[in-house]
């Protein structure tokens, strides 16, 4: 009774049609539904990745506008030191808006680097964001950097035009620094002129932006995906 052969498999959708039960293929449309709605809420200003206090703060912490990061350290030609509990918030907005809205480039050391986002870049990305993200070893390594940024033989080229914003630590900085009008450094720690940032980006009676380390990075990851 079990020498019958087996009838051949009725087919309900035709032979050769993606299975769309595999899990691999449901993991990969997934991913690519994701990646595309991140991309849509960044177009839009990323209303609806701000959470818990970044919902309550003013639009200054988004970048742009009179209050932006920039607007408060573009017009220093010298060194600037950052104290306070948002010292280390102010620069990380600083370093986001830089980087995602561009008109420079961020110049720093890979401590500082870890310093200010936790260890929590990824090569890939710092690799895709390194024409506006520049690290270096140590901070001698940056002066030589910004030397040739400024050489004669670069007045001709385009990265000559930038703004460059050097971050470093108040007690590493190298003597003599160099000095150029597209220049702006900006410490972490005392310095002869200095200014104290509050825990919630409170600066000279005004709040100015301030993130954390988790808004940070989620803001430049974001805009890796753009580019």
């Amino acid at each position: 009774m079990f020498s019958r052969a087996v009838p051949d498999a009725v087919f309900l959708e035709p032979q050769g049609a993606p299975s769309w039960k595999e899990p691999a293929f449901g993991l990969a449309l997934l991913l690519m539904f994701a990646l595309l709605v991140l991309h849509r809420l960044l177009a839009r200003g990323v209303p609806g990745l701000l959470k818990g206090r970044d919902k309550e703060r003013s639009s200054a912490s988004v970048g742009g506008g009179p209050h932006s990061a920039l607007s408060r350290v573009r017009g220093e030609r010298r060194p600037v030191g950052f104290t306070g509990p948002g010292a280390e918030g102010f620069l990380r907005a600083l370093l986001v808006e830089v980087v995602t809205r561009g008109g420079g480039r961020v110049v720093l050391s890979r401590s500082e680097l870890h310093r200010l986002l936790g260890g929590r870049m990824e090569p890939p990305l710092l690799a895709l964001l390194a024409f506006r993200l520049v690290v270096h070893e140590t901070p001698e390594e940056a002066v030589r950097h910004l030397e040739r940024c400024f050489s004669a033989d670069s007045a001709d080229s385009a990265e000559e035009k930038d703004h460059l914003y050097w971050l470093l630590p108040s007690d590493r900085v190298p003597e003599p620094l160099p000095e150029h009008e597209r220049l702006h450094v900006l410490l972490l720690g005392p310095w002869r002129q200095a200014r104290e940032i509050g825990p919630d980006g409170l600066l000279d009676g005004e709040t100015v932006p301030v993130l954390t380390v988790p808004e940070a990075v989620e803001r430049l990851c974001l805009y890796g995906l753009t580019l």
